[in-house]
């Protein structure tokens, strides 16, 4: 199982999210005469989740299945590959939805019950510009992690550097 890596490639949805705080809303819902908070996805992370997860559905996972369900942590690499403004596009909230997606993939529609985003060790970002792409792009990869750094169980630290 180690060295299994998978890699996808994914067209960029068009749709912005403006803030990580805009992806999900709270709410008040009326249930039996009762005010009860909830959580609602913005329409246009609903957008972007739709349009990812229709790329998802063709892929054979079946390879996969095992490596996601064995392997301990997770590290994901996201890379946008844009035609333009590279500063004005917010792909640090756009990479919330995508892991947001890909973990709830894997664990609702691939059937692996232990999945879940905290599993993602290592999170890298990259951005970059080819200005006559076709589309825009998402490059992901997931890999098992490799960091065991875990300053939640050393037992007598000596010293630790920043």
């Amino acid at each position: 199982m180690m060295n299994k890596v998978l890699n996808l490639l994914l067209t960029v949805s068009r749709e912005k999210i403006i803030s990580v705080n805009a992806l999900y809303k709270a709410g008040i819902k009326r249930v039996g005469g009762k005010n009860i908070p909830y959580i609602y996805k913005d329409p246009k992370a609903s957008i972007i989740e739709a349009e990812i997860r229709n790329q998802l559905i063709p892929i054979d996972f079946s390879e996969y299945l095992d490596f996601f369900r064995k392997t301990k942590y997770f590290s994901i690499t996201i890379s946008f590959i844009l035609k333009e403004n590279v500063m004005r596009r917010d792909v640090q909230n756009l990479d919330k939805n995508v892991i947001d997606i890909l973990t709830k993939y894997i664990h609702e529609d691939l059937g692996i019950d232990t999945f879940d985003d905290s599993l993602f060790l290592d999170v890298h970002l990259s951005k970059s510009i080819i200005p006559k792409a076709k589309s825009e792009y998402l490059a992901i990869q997931i890999r098992e992690s490799t960091n065991n750094v875990r300053f939640d169980i050393i037992e007598q630290p000596e010293k630790i550097y920043y």
